[in-house]
Order: structure tokens, then sequence, then C-alpha cells
């Protein structure tokens, strides 16, 4: 006598993870290193009038680095829960090609200038996967190779920076934290089932009294898993933001972006 035959799960859906359904469940971590550098112009705060917002290549700031930058994403069914962060840190010494006041520090042409930057940035955020398309099997292909899936996210985003410039005896700095709630779309189109290409863009904002902060961030990746659970990863990142605490002349603004190309490896339980 044959025994009932159990209908297969659709491929173009996922299960909701039960007790009896383990594999909906998912863990990725992904380290990562950045090759980013920072643009934009600064405004530290000053004592008296005549601080002035100086593009970061004046501060010797511009220099490209490996920095830290990875993620860590749990999947239950359509939803995704995800931490992220970047740091980059610098400390350059340069001469002056022109005059220019930072916050207190008057910069005549010739002068040495000092300066110092540490930037990290956090992103803590939650998914829900609304459409998911599967090629091959609309096609009658093989189902499972050819996999579009769309999402919508939202979250807050954290930056933490530390500045200062210093040119002969005078120094100027701010250090300082924001905070800001984003939102965004998220796609993953899934390739002969071992290479994938993500794309991400969003954007967010907050604003208080004296404090305000916007944003956007996107990146693309390219995945290539050689071995199950095991991948390598390609991609560039932008991250572009408007940071202002304060007003008049103790007022700090940063006006730029950071944005680079970033590998890593992506390692799935």
């Amino acid at each position: 006598m044959n025994e009932p035959v159990t209908p297969a799960t659709p491929v173009g859906k996922p299960e909701w993870p039960t007790l009896e359904n383990p594999d909906a469940f998912s863990l990725s971590l992904t380290p990562r290193v950045w090759y980013t550098s920072p643009s934009g112009k600064i405004q530290l705060p000053a004592t008296s009038p005549g601080g002035q917002r100086v593009r970061v290549e004046k501060l010797n700031l511009d220099a490209p680095r490996a920095s830290p930058y990875g993620e860590a994403t749990f999947r239950a069914g359509d939803f995704r829960f995800t931490f992220s962060g970047a740091g980059y840190e610098v400390d350059r010494s340069g001469t002056a090609d022109s005059a220019f006041r930072i916050g207190d520090v008057n910069v005549a042409d010739g002068d040495v200038t000092d300066s110092q930057f540490e930037f990290s940035t956090f992103n803590l955020s939650m998914g829900y996967r609304f459409y998911e398309k599967d090629f091959g099997k609309d096609r009658g292909r093989q189902a499972g190779r050819t996999v579009l899936r769309i999402e919508g996210e939202a979250g807050v985003r954290f930056y933490e920076i530390d500045i200062s410039v210093t040119s002969g005896a005078t120094s100027s700095g701010y250090d300082g934290s924001f905070g800001e709630i984003f939102g965004g779309v998220r796609a993953e189109m899934q390739l002969a089932r071992n290479f994938s290409i993500d794309g991400v863009i969003n954007g967010g904002g907050f604003a208080d009294s004296e404090r305000s902060v916007s944003s956007i961030d996107g990146s693309i990746a390219f995945t290539w898993r050689p071995v199950e659970g095991i991948g390598v990863q390609l991609g560039w990142r932008q991250l572009l933001y408007n940071l202002q605490d304060g007003s008049g002349d103790g007022e700090f603004e940063y006006t730029g972006g950071m944005a680079g190309l970033f590998g890593g490896v992506v390692i799935r339980f």
C-alpha cells in the first residue's frame, strides 16, 4: 500500500518558521573591509565670528583607508532583522596651500596642520519581504535558480564623530553623537543558485531645536557562493549625510559622505 505523499512547499514562497520547519530560520554574518574616505565640508564650533566651512581635502582627511564594515542578519520567514556597523579613522599632518579658518584655528598659506578624524555609523533595521518572483518556475524551468526578492525596511541609524584640527598652539574640535530614523527598499536577484546581486537604498532624518541629521545610504553587492553556507562578496557603498549641532559661532556642521569599494565573506548558518 502506497503511503500518502506530502505536497512540496512552493519554492517561490518561504514557509513561516516553526519547530518542525527550522530551516525557515537563518543567521548570516558578513565581515567586510571597506576601502573608503570622507568627503564634503566641515564647520567647527568657534568662540568668535569668522569660522568657515572647510573642505576635508584642505584638512588632509580625504585619505582612503581599509576600514571595518560588517553586519549580522537574522531571518524568520519573510522578516529580517539586521545590525550593521562601519568605522573610519585617520590622523594626518599637511601643509596648507591657502589661508583659511576653521573653528578658532587660523591657518595661513604654508602653515602645517594636524587633523584627527574618527567616524563610525551603526544601523539597526527590520525588513519585510513583500514580493518574490521565481522566473524559472514561471517559465517551466528549474525552480529556485533565478529569483527576485524585494522587501521594505525601516530602522534607526547612529553616528559617532570626533574631529580636531591643530595649527601651532591653537586647536579646535568637536565630539558628538547623532541618531535618525530611516526607511527604504532592499532587492535581491538570485542567479544560478550560487550567485546573487543585492541592492539597498534608504533615507532618513531627525531634528530637534538645535540638532539635526539627514542621510541617504545606498549600496550594491555581488555575492558568489562556492560552497553551501559560504560566500565571497564585493560591492560599493555610498553614504551621504548632513550633521548639524548648535547655532551661530558655536555651530558644528558636516555635510558630506563616505564612499568606496568593500569586500568580505558571507557565512550563513
